[in-house]
């Protein structure tokens, strides 16, 4: 049987429900749930209906570059910058030459400790 003609009913009904739907999506995603998935059909169209109706309703109207949202961020360089009611912040981690020595230093401490705490040696 061909999968147009097997899921054909399923793909009408999910049309039916998202209008905007692609049929060639909506036949790969029947094909999906059955192939990768092993649920039938008419187990699946609960979840196909679903997934499409929360893509129409998430779709914007104007999508903007790299998924972020209208909204207004806050920029800050230190924490003691926030308010309390502060929302949609970024916060830009800036380091220099010598964090990263002091960094390592700690770290090699660190390993040094723990290796003499348990015995280890190189």
């Amino acid at each position: 049987m061909a999968d147009e003609d097997r899921y054909n009913d399923h793909i009408s009904a999910v049309l039916q429900e998202c209008p905007g739907a692609d049929r060639e999506e909506v036949k790969s995603a029947f094909k999906k749930y059955e192939e990768e998935f092993f649920i039938p059909p008419q187990d699946a169209i609960r979840s196909i209906i679903r997934r499409f109706k929360s893509e129409s309703d998430a779709t914007p109207a104007a999508p903007k570059a790299g998924g972020q949202s209208n909204r207004p961020t806050k920029k800050v360089s230190r924490l003691s910058e926030l308010k309390s009611d502060d929302r949609d912040i970024e916060i830009e981690v800036v380091t220099d030459g010598s964090q990263r020595a002091n960094d390592t230093q700690i770290r090699n401490r660190l390993l040094r400790t723990v290796m003499s705490t348990t015995g280890a040696s190189r």
